[in-house]
């Protein structure tokens, strides 16, 4: 949800160090910043130079064609294999830029080493912050939370005046997801600050606003979480919310939806309805998906829901008498919110679920395993893993006593092959959500994709995997994935 900061935090012009770095920089200039014009010089610069067995012109080629593939996503910049055995990489430019193109492909640990040699090479305080922050993220979009914090701090050691709004809103929301509320608030109070000071320099005044409503949710997320409502309302009430970038509309409605459900007032929603509405029409279906029932407090759902209702019904009284498993998350305390309805899940229905897991890795093995016990009698001919798996999960999430039977008699069928010392690594008391999570995590889902699933904001799925780390005992530093590939190998 942080890319369009994130890409302005990885762009930050830098001192030229080399012969390759200034020549990189005099093309851009020259250019104009045209990523085609770029593209085309380079192209030309590196294969003159291969042919001329020039390297520093060779270099500069490929770092151009990398800064203009950086900056259009759009075009088709397609950016050569460089032999760096012929010619080593040098300067600062080509790192960074190498370790953009990376990130921008989710590929964060590829990118980290990228970074890390730039931060070698970087002598300008504002810019060997900038660097750390951008390790940080590597870290931070890997899960990595303690990580990516280590470097968030580090980048504070040159002086919270270098940093910029975009650096001290990832020390917020790291803060917010690792349970500091407090801190967060801290951070994002500075954040709210340096972008004041960022406005008097020249910041547009429509994106100063949608950045301005960025630093202020994350400050009524934490006083939601620590319980300080009056000061939710009040920052939430400061948010202008006219327009959003790219996927954050969904966040701020789930943030509003939260807030609306603890004052018990959907008025958080009705005064920012028209950019809700416009925003999350765009993708109807996740938006569907996500938001359930809770879309027919905006447009275009509220007069389709209305269409089958009395004159005068409410839509709000009618989304408060709804169970809370048919609605968002909706309370103030996402960790504590998939315990809410009491429900814990038995070592057989965490079986199951390690069967799933265990599945993305050794599915074709397990399926061979399954038909010859079914084609031996074992199970019955209608019992397929598919429908197997989803009456043991209806067991978990809707607890009637049938559903109970048939989840007890679905994992009776597939924890056959689950060998006994993989049951006693996992912990008893997984919620249902939280083993939702590890299944995620199995997958290599991404959070944005898991949020949307679940119907929960990005930030909740790293909150519920920090519990889920305790809970399996995880050190600091240590994945859930790198411990689900552990579980997965045969004792010796």
């Amino acid at each position: 949800m942080f890319l369009v900061f994130i890409l302005q935090l990885f762009c930050q012009v830098s001192t030229p160090s080399t012969i390759v770095d200034s020549g990189i920089d005099q093309w851009k200039e020259t250019s104009g910043g045209n990523p085609e014009i770029m593209a085309r010089k380079g192209q030309e610069l590196f294969h003159a130079g291969e042919v001329e067995g020039d390297c520093e012109k060779h270099l500069i080629g490929y770092g151009l064609l990398l800064e203009a593939h950086n900056k259009s996503h759009e075009a088709e910049i397609t950016v050569p294999v460089l032999d760096t055995t012929t010619c080593p990489v040098d300067g600062l430019r080509i790192p960074r830029a190498e370790a953009i193109r990376l990130f921008d492909q989710a590929m964060y640990a590829e990118a980290r080493p990228w970074f890390k040699i730039a931060l070698e090479r970087a002598e300008e305080p504002k810019l060997l912050a900038s660097l750390k922050q951008s390790i940080g993220m590597t870290y931070y979009m890997a899960y990595e939370l303690d990580s990516a914090m280590v470097w968030f701090v580090e980048s504070t050691a040159y002086g919270l005046d270098l940093l910029t709004s975009v650096s001290l809103s990832n020390l917020a929301n790291v803060s917010y997801i690792q349970g500091n509320f407090e801190e967060s608030l801290k951070w994002g109070k500075l954040a709210e600050e340096r972008l004041l000071e960022e406005f008097q320099t020249g910041i547009d005044a429509k994106e100063f606003q949608m950045r301005m409503d960025l630093v202020l949710i994350n400050q009524v997320l934490s006083a939601m979480e620590i319980g300080d409502l009056p000061k939710a309302q009040a920052n939430y009430g400061r948010m202008t919310l006219q327009d959003a970038f790219p996927g954050l509309a969904q966040e701020y409605f789930h943030a509003a939806l939260q807030l609306a459900w603890a004052l018990n007032d959907p008025y958080p929603i009705e005064i920012h309805e028209d950019m809700y509405a416009e925003h999350l029409i765009r993708d109807s279906v996740a938006m569907v998906q996500r938001f359930g029932p809770a879309l027919c407090l905006i447009e275009p759902w509220r007069t389709q829901w209305a269409l089958g209702e009395p004159e005068g019904a409410n839509v709000w009284r009618a989304l408060r008498a709804l169970p809370l498993e048919q609605l968002p998350d909706v309370t103030l305390h996402p960790r504590q919110a998939a315990n809410a309805s009491g429900i814990q899940t038995d070592k057989s229905l965490v079986a199951l679920w390690m069967l799933t897991l265990l599945s993305y890795g050794g599915l074709a093995w397990w399926w061979w395993r399954f038909r010859r016990r079914t084609d031996n009698g074992d199970l019955s001919d209608n019992s397929d893993p598919a429908l197997l798996l989803r009456q043991a999960r209806e067991a978990v999430f809707q607890p009637s006593e049938e559903n109970r039977e048939a989840g007890k008699q679905a994992v009776l069928a597939l924890s056959q092959s689950i060998p006994q010392y993989r049951l006693t690594s996992f912990p008893s008391n997984l919620s249902a959500r939280e083993i939702d999570i590890l299944y995620a995590a199995a997958i290599q889902e991404r959070p944005k994709t898991t949020a949307q699933r679940l119907g929960l904001s990005s930030k909740s799925i790293y909150m519920i995997r920090t519990d889920v780390s305790k809970k399996l005992g995880l050190t600091t530093g240590q994945k859930i994935e790198d411990w689900l590939s552990e579980v997965k190998e045969p004792k010796p």
